[in-house]
């Protein structure tokens, strides 16, 4: 499958009533928008959405005031990926340039929207404050042109696009020659509407101040995968020196593409105001098809409706990847799989997936099966989910029995083609009674009755909500919330490592919001729901869909079902009291997926529209040994326990392993995973190689500096620090030289120098005035008290 890129441009493609159309037709990206605008207005006194929004500016007027276009080119590129990410479209990397690898920070969550902007502001100040007035020119012209010695002696390579794009950057007192110069040689050039020679020496001035303000702004790692520009490869960790970088270093576009295209096919989100990066992909790929690339915004071309049709350019292009995909379930030959003993499993995806379109032929392939549901449900179903001219498809009562239908066409076609069944069957909430309908416990009539009995009942719901929280796991989560003494949340789903779904009143779900997003979580999304779903407030839901169930009897199961309630296989006689459970119980995705990869030689296909659940398949993947370490998939049932009979919060605290000893404060301030602590030892027995392996496993350890020389100690800080700059946890040693104080001055100011946090100290019998120097760091002063902190 395709990976998604989304990228964002920097300075140059800015101008004013740039998403002008966007900001007045999509509600998320003019909340995204304002919340920003209002930060920005917090900082510097006014508002910039009233500037950029000026409806006495036009498209032509000069915007090049950093001030306001460095803020203002970051909140349209936050804004439209949070709108993209909500309208259900998720990147699977990220990429920027120049100012935009800010904006993939961010939204990669480094640091919070908020954070970013501040940063971005602050650099736009600095850069006014200490650098000279400069130029950026794109050059139409091959890089090789940069070689002429008239050009290097006046300018610096600032960026490469493509075979025939490149900028130049430099100070205004050069501006005049390099000018003349490609004149002379007719070159087709265009300046840049900025005032400062970013990417070149002429920025300098300012990486000092910039370096020193960065290093008061926690920094996280990243949630989502980086790809930087400015180093032409992945983003394997963040520190502040990459800040300065991406500022100061040339940006490596084409090289960048070119590394891309060995890794494999993407789909390329060009979320630039003016498109430019449309055209760089385009020139880099030539006529390669392999490599779609869509749109946000065209600026000579307004229209409201841009972002929609987008979308629905996009879901074409994941449809026909998807489709092509699944061509390889046709090559499959069942004798062949079972002699090598692989298995299969079919995943049915539940609410959520629906989009306009779904079903595409099937609806006359199968005519009979369309023509029944059609009847039962009282409405064309195939008019339903390829024309939705009342815009009916997000509504419960009729989105379920559309999914239902779909999937079970999708999953009789496979079969018909390749002749056979799969192995086991799985689906997410709704998707298991899909699952069920094809292992034979009814028929699809039946089964469509089920479906839209319950979407009948579910909508009735309301008075609450769910919201997706993204990057934290089922147990971070659980702790947030007990913490903050949210009971009233419950945990809906646990869809993989890193995507839980929380249900609970609207408000809580509200005020939980902000707790998440101050406890490292990447996103915290709303969902467009109508209840508290998969809750113990659908108990009352689930009592009448109980009654509905009590009179009908099912068949035998043909093929192994995994039940969302238990994470386990059906056991016959308990369809009706799990598909009950269901509505009020968590859905445990993670676990059942993993179940089922527990089977030797196990592979999954997902049927139905959409391919969400391969993308979490993914994700899964990824994360199940540091999953299993926190909670053991057993595949006896009868030995495993029902998660979903107990209160989570008391499943965490009862799981005792080496993580979850010890003070929580303890391992919150010194960022270790595990509250353990090895101590220095005399003449470095305590290795900076043993306190770097220490540190990534999530231990304070201490280098041992008594009997070394100063410059050894040095030499081990500096190969130590190299290796940890992801924030792991570590100090230094230090033993008191009762005869030789004059050292024990030296190593406090080493360590300061290198900014070492924590000392281990021996030997001290009262405080010195060294420890004090140390202790004392950062100390400030205001008007109402005195607090100590390190700077």
């Amino acid at each position: 499958m395709k990976k998604t890129i989304f990228m964002f441009s920097g300075q140059g493609s800015q101008y004013y009533q740039m998403g002008k159309e966007l900001y007045e037709s999509n509600s998320a990206f003019y909340q995204q928008m304002n919340e920003l605008d209002s930060f920005f207005r917090q900082i510097t006194g006014y508002s910039l959405l009233k500037q950029l929004y000026d409806q006495h500016k036009s498209f032509s007027d000069p915007f090049n005031d950093i001030i306001d276009s460095h803020p203002a080119l970051y909140m349209f590129g936050y804004s439209a990926a949070m709108t993209l990410i909500k309208e259900g479209i998720k990147p699977d990397y990220l990429l920027g340039l120049s100012l935009g690898e800010m904006i993939a920070l961010a939204v990669s969550g480094v640091f919070t929207a908020q954070e970013g902007l501040e940063i971005i502001i602050k650099q736009a100040q600095l850069v006014k404050q200490y650098c000279q007035p400069g130029f950026m020119l794109a050059i139409l012209d091959h890089p090789s042109l940069y070689l002429n010695e008239e050009l290097k002696k006046r300018s610096e390579l600032a960026a490469v696009s493509f075979d025939n794009h490149f900028l130049l950057s430099g100070l205004e007192e050069n501006l005049d020659s390099v000018l003349k110069f490609l004149k002379q040689k007719n070159i087709l050039f265009q300046q840049l509407p900025v005032h400062y020679g970013f990417h070149s020496q002429s920025i300098e001035p300012m990486l000092l101040a910039y370096q020193k303000y960065l290093k008061t702004i926690p920094i996280k790692q990243p949630q989502l995968p980086l790809i930087s520009c400015t180093k032409a490869a992945p983003v394997t960790s963040i520190s502040p020196a990459l800040f300065s970088e991406i500022i100061r270093r040339p940006i490596q576009f084409q090289q960048t593409i070119q590394t891309l295209k060995k890794e494999g096919d993407f789909i390329f989100i060009d979320l630039c105001p003016s498109g430019s990066l449309t055209n760089f992909c385009q020139y880099n790929f030539s006529d390669d098809i392999k490599y779609p690339i869509f749109t946000l915004i065209n600026p000579l071309k307004r229209d409201k409706d841009g972002m929609t049709k987008m979308i629905a350019a996009y879901q074409r292009e994941k449809d026909k990847d998807f489709t092509r995909s699944e061509s390889k379930i046709k090559q499959f030959n069942q004798e062949s799989r079972r002699e090598e003993g692989k298995m299969i499993t079919y995943l049915f995806a539940g609410q959520g997936v629906q989009k306009r379109g779904m079903g595409g032929d099937l609806f006359d392939q199968y005519p009979d099966i369309t023509a029944q549901a059609s009847e039962l449900l009282g409405y064309s179903i195939k008019d339903l989910c390829l024309i939705d001219a009342d815009n009916q498809l997000g509504n419960t009562q009729y989105t379920q029995p559309a999914i239902f239908t779909v999937s079970y066409l999708k999953y009789l076609d496979i079969v018909n083609q390749r002749g056979q069944k799969p192995d086991f069957l799985a689906g997410h909430s709704l998707g298991e009674i899909s699952a069920l309908c094809a292992a034979g416990a009814f028929d699809f009539e039946r089964g469509l009755k089920i479906v839209q009995k319950r979407g009948e009942i579910m909508s009735q719901a309301n008075g609450g909500a769910m919201a997706a929280v993204i990057g934290l796991d089922q147990f971070q989560i659980s702790d947030i919330l007990s913490d903050n003494h949210f009971d009233q949340i419950d945990i809906a789903n646990d869809n993989s490592p890193e995507q839980i779904v929380l249900s609970g009143p609207s408000d809580s779900i509200e005020q939980a919001k902000k707790i998440f997003e101050q406890n490292n979580s990447k996103l915290f999304i709303p969902l467009k729901v109508s209840g508290a779903f998969h809750s113990r407030y659908m108990q009352e839901a689930a009592q009448e869909f109980s009654h509905y169930l009590e009179s009908m009897i099912f068949s035998p199961l043909q093929i192994p079902v995994i039940a969302n309630v238990t994470a386990q296989p059906y056991q016959q006689g308990t369809i009706k009291q799990l598909l009950t459970r269901q509505i009020s119980n968590p859905v445990r995705w993670t676990e059942s997926i993993i179940y089922l990869m527990n089977k030797e030689n196990m592979e999954f296909f997902e049927i139905g529209p959409g391919n969400i659940l391969t993308r979490l398949l993914t994700k899964i993947k990824e994360k199940k040994e540091d999953y299993l370490a926190k909670i053991d998939v057993q595949q006896n049932p009868a030995e495993k326990k029902d998660f979903a009979t107990q209160n989570y919060k008391e499943q965490q605290k009862s799981f005792i392993n080496g993580e979850s000893l010890g003070n929580k404060e303890f391992k919150k301030e010194y960022h270790t995973k595990y509250t353990y602590v090895v101590g220095g030892m005399h003449y470095g027995i305590s290795s900076p190689q043993l306190i770097i392996n220490l540190a990534k496993a999530g231990i304070l350890s201490f280098f041992g500096t008594n009997g070394l020389e100063l410059s050894v100690i040095e030499k081990g800080i500096t190969e130590i620090q190299k290796k940890l700059q992801n924030g792991e946890p570590y100090g230094m040693n230090l033993v008191h030289h009762i005869e030789d104080k004059e050292k024990d001055e030296k190593l406090i100011n080493l360590f300061l120098d290198c900014q070492i946090k924590n000392i281990e100290i021996s030997s001290f019998t009262s405080i010195t005035p060294c420890l004090l120097k140390f202790r004392a760091k950062g100390l400030k002063k205001n008007r109402k008290r005195t607090y100590c902190g390190y700077s």
